[in-house]
């Protein structure tokens, strides 16, 4: 199910066998199949500025884009590795093709740095950038950090483009470690008898090149010693004697570890349930079309460094996993604990009415569960009714 991740954490015997093979698989660059074919050169797609048309110019201008040194080729920015299921890799693959099949219709009219103000990770110092792409009538922006499939489309002749991309350039700079989001989603990704749990999801976080790096547990709101890390106050020895200290959970009934993501400063945290492991995302939100046109149940508006890191995993939200085969007890449950409010709550509420309704529930036993449970919120939500004044 998890193909490569699964297949790093069979042998868990030898830490520093594992520890090298997560390395390698995270880290590893493969070989371009499409070097011998396409044999570019950077020339081939920048395009100079003074032979852009007007709404080209006005976003350069507007986002004070970089025209000068732009020394990347749309095949080096499509080489960025994704770790996911056969169908979206096979997509990417496809995405990938598609535009160097036809790469000199695609021109560099620009660069962003991104997560220039704050610290980016553990020996992190290589500037990261957003490029400003145009194809026919659309704006693209991609990154060399970015798979290909993540990419974000603009149509040029939407008034609201220049507000949009200023939004994306936003959300890739922040200033400061948010401690609120606008966005927060939760989703199963892990079952009971997957053999994966937290110990592999901090060997994930750590190597992953897609967070910061620094971890810690349900006892802190956020990294106690970040501001050290930052400072030089401490080695990377000292991280890792106090990475435990930092790991400290509040309940142990409900284990957690949490890391912020390395770019947009998300928080991504995994919550153990007995064995089942749940990620909570608190994220701010920035639309994608491009996760709309994947086959995933993952929020469209998540930041690319967020969703990224978690393709590897399937992800069920509090609705699509209602329609598990046999829908039980605990799979209700479980969706509950997907909620992440009163409105979501009700969404439960609905699907399974419509469960109820059209007799899709086989088991007595579960449909009288299903009944109770509809009849008790019906209750509340009379009861929560104010009478007329």
């Amino acid at each position: 199910m998890y193909n490569e991740l699964e297949e790093i954490l069979i042998n868990k015997k030898n830490y520093i066998n594992l520890l090298s093979e997560l390395n390698k698989l995270f880290n590893k660059k493969k070989k371009s199949q499409f070097v011998d074919k396409y044999n570019m050169t950077t020339e081939s797609v920048v395009l100079v500025i003074d032979e852009t048309n007007d709404i080209t110019k006005k976003i350069v201008y507007s986002l004070d884009l970089e025209i000068e040194n732009i020394t990347i080729s749309l095949e080096e920015l499509t080489k960025c590795i994704i770790n996911s299921d056969n169908e979206t890799t096979e997509l990417n693959t496809i995405m990938i093709s598609s535009i160097l099949d036809n790469v000199h219709e695609y021109k560099i009219v620009g660069k962003k740095k991104i997560g220039s103000h704050l610290f980016k990770g553990l020996n992190d110092i290589k500037d990261e950038y957003l490029y400003f792409i145009i194809h026919k009538n659309n704006l693209i922006v991609g990154s060399d950090v970015m798979p290909t499939i993540l990419w974000y489309f603009y149509d040029l002749n939407d008034n609201g483009i220049i507000d949009e991309c200023k939004k994306l350039i936003d959300i890739y700079n922040p200033r400061e470690y948010p401690e609120e989001f606008s966005n927060n989603t939760r989703g199963f990704v892990i079952a009971y008898g997957d053999n994966i749990d937290l110990t592999d999801i901090e060997k994930y976080f750590i190597f992953n090149t897609n967070f910061e790096h620094l971890m810690w547990g349900s006892s802190y709101a956020d990294c106690p010693f970040r501001q050290q890390v930052i400072d030089n106050e401490i080695n990377a020895l000292d991280i890792a004697k106090l990475t435990s200290y930092s790991l400290k959970q509040i309940d142990t009934s409900t284990n957690m570890i949490s890391c912020r993501t390395k770019i947009s400063k998300s928080i991504i945290r995994f919550e153990e349930y007995m064995g089942a492991i749940i990620v909570d995302i608190q994220y701010d939100s920035i639309y994608n079309k491009s996760i709309n046109n994947m086959n995933t149940n993952f929020p469209a508006d998540l930041p690319f460094d967020v969703i990224s890191p978690l393709l590897i995993f399937p992800y069920e939200n509090n609705i699509s996993i209602l329609g598990m085969d046999p829908l039980s007890v605990d799979v209700i449950q479980l969706s509950f604990m997907l909620s992440i409010s009163e409105k979501t709550n009700n969404e439960i509420y609905d699907e399974l009415q419509k469960k109820f309704n059209n007799k899709q529930i086989k088991d007595r036993e579960l449909y009288n569960f299903i009944g109770y449970l509809l009849t008790n919120n019906k209750s509340k939500s009379l009861n929560n009714i104010e009478p007329n004044q």
